[in-house]
């Protein structure tokens, strides 16, 4: 590992495809139909234009991001939030872009070193949770490299065009009548990388580092914009990092709250909803480089886009997707989730048949508010699932008709996840359990693929 402050100027190991035009659509056949990360640029721009990735499918997701451009109005931004952004970069100038992709397989360990900097490289990516640390990482280093974001990141536009806005709203941006609009991207960074690997010191990443304990009686946390970081004591990894613009309201929402919870901040002025998202993307990029661990932040609470979720829905029985048509039966709901933490990690799809069909946690009898049904869940996995919940996000989303409710669950490290005493594993789309050879070999394993310190 490089000496702590080394600044990683290579980025993590991924073995990118080729590049290939995004136009037409038709011919990107040749993409995978699996998870991974994509970058897209321009032929009148330098640098890239956009970082994506995919937790389910590649192809589907740069031919839909592709159909978005092509459109004759500027889209919305959802499904694809840059989408309004690569539509304005193509009316001011061409519709010339090409793409690059790396799927899962693509990313992985590799001995070989840069000749500038001695860094670590990214151990095998396992699960489709660290696609979000990958591409923090690789935009944290093109940031700083480059001293500016990729255009259509962070929800950035160029000048001279307004933003869309959601499809709810029904506010489509375009060209403005004159050119003193949106800022574009911005052309700086306020990360030094200082002290890069050592995520608990004072001056990570280049901030001033005030540190508390938040189980003090004392309460110095500012009403104020910032970054900040928590982490449990005795430990070398963090669990939040952030950029607010209040940062006493985001470190009381933490939890949990007790002695050895650690707390810091740096009180500062960032800029807006964009740059705040670019700050925090640059530590949670940083740490994923330093630990191999993604930290809770709001650069790894992306909500899905709905097109990925029918994906899960289509994967309802598999490896990493457990569909259930109701929470009623407790016992069941923590086994998925503890035999998909056990494993590669993965989805609970809440709402959806065993056929597959969406039926929606309104009409299960399980309760008609879905925001209930989503409390009830993290309930029942907090009260009988050991040592803490697995379950990273949820999500509510309407499908065909009805609400789907989607828990992201988190791979498991060295100590795996019990069901009131019980554990059990996923093996391809059942969950069985382990017995006490079994669970040896799973700690001797999880062991081995722990990062170095």
């Amino acid at each position: 590992m490089a000496a702590s402050g080394t600044v990683p100027i290579v980025h993590p190991v991924i073995n990118w495809s080729e590049w290939t035009p995004l136009f037409p659509t038709r011919e990107l056949g040749v993409i995978p139909q699996e998870p991974g990360i994509y970058l897209v640029s321009h032929k009148s721009l330098s640098g890239v234009q956009y970082v994506g990735h995919s937790r389910t499918d590649l192809h589907d997701r740069i031919w839909r991001m592709g159909n978005e451009i092509d459109s004759d109005e500027m889209p919305h931004r959802d499904p694809h939030t840059a989408a309004p952004c690569l539509w304005a970069i193509a009316d001011e100038y061409s519709a010339e872009y090409r793409v690059c992709w790396a799927s899962i397989d693509d990313i992985g360990d590799d001995e070989e070193q840069s000749s500038l900097t001695s860094t670590r490289t990214i151990g095998e990516l396992a699960t489709v949770n660290d696609l979000v640390g990958l591409k923090a990482a690789y935009i944290a280093g093109y940031r700083f490299v480059s001293r500016q974001s990729p255009t259509a990141n962070f929800g950035y536009m160029i000048p001279g065009y307004e933003q869309s806005g959601p499809r709810s709203s029904g506010r489509r941006g375009g060209k403005l009548e004159q050119d003193d609009g949106e800022p574009g991207m911005r052309e700086e960074t306020i990360s030094t990388w200082e002290q890069w690997d050592d995520v608990t010191s004072e001056t990570w990443m280049g901030f001033d580092w005030e540190t508390y304990d938040l189980g003090d009686f004392e309460d110095p946390y500012p009403d104020a914009e910032g970054v900040f970081r928590i982490w449990q004591k005795g430990t070398n990894t963090l669990t939040q990092v952030g950029a607010t613009t209040n940062i006493r309201n985001q470190v009381l929402d933490a939890e949990p709250h007790d002695d050895g919870t650690m707390v810091s901040f740096d009180q500062r002025e960032i800029g807006d909803i964009s740059d705040r998202q670019a700050v925090a993307t640059d530590l949670v990029g940083a740490h994923y480089l330093a630990k191999d661990i993604v930290p809770t932040s709001s650069v790894t609470k992306e909500d899905l886009p709905v097109d990925e979720i029918r994906d899960l829905i289509d994967q309802y029985e598999s490896p990493t997707v457990e569909g259930k048509k109701t929470i009623s039966d407790k016992q069941k709901i923590r086994k998925a989730v503890v035999a998909l933490a056990n494993a590669e990690g993965g989805y609970l799809l809440v709402g959806v048949a065993d056929s597959g069909t969406v039926v929606g946690i309104e009409n299960t009898g399980t309760g008609k508010d879905p925001q209930r049904v989503e409390e009830r869940l993290l309930n029942i996995i907090e009260d009988g699932v050991d040592p803490r919940s697995p379950i990273r996000f949820t999500q509510i989303e309407e499908i065909d008709g009805g609400h789907v409710l989607i828990a992201e669950i988190e791979k498991a490290d060295e100590i795996p996840y019990s069901e009131n005493g019980r554990f059990y594993q996923r093996r391809g789309s059942e969950s069985r359990k382990l017995n006490g050879m079994d669970l040896r070999q799973f700690v001797e394993e999880r062991r081995t693929d722990s990062p170095p310190e």
